[in-house]
């Protein structure tokens, strides 16, 4: 992971979290006011992480980003 991908960010923020079926955790953080709006991105990492695993065969490889 490159180590350059920082962003800071003055916000009042707010999250929606899951976890896939291997356990790793995923959260996304959205605006107070478009939190409504975090749960396709949400659900669409979910699904694709979960896809990701059993098509490559290999568990999520960042254990601390999650």
């Amino acid at each position: 992971m490159s180590t350059y991908l920082v962003a800071f960010v003055v916000c009042d923020f707010k999250s929606v979290r899951a976890r896939t079926n291997n356990g790793v955790d995923i959260k996304v953080w959205a605006p107070k006011d478009q939190i409504k709006y975090a749960d396709l991105a949400l659900n669409s990492a979910k699904v694709i992480l979960e896809y990701y695993d059993k098509f490559f065969g290999v568990d999520y490889p960042l254990p601390k980003q999650g």
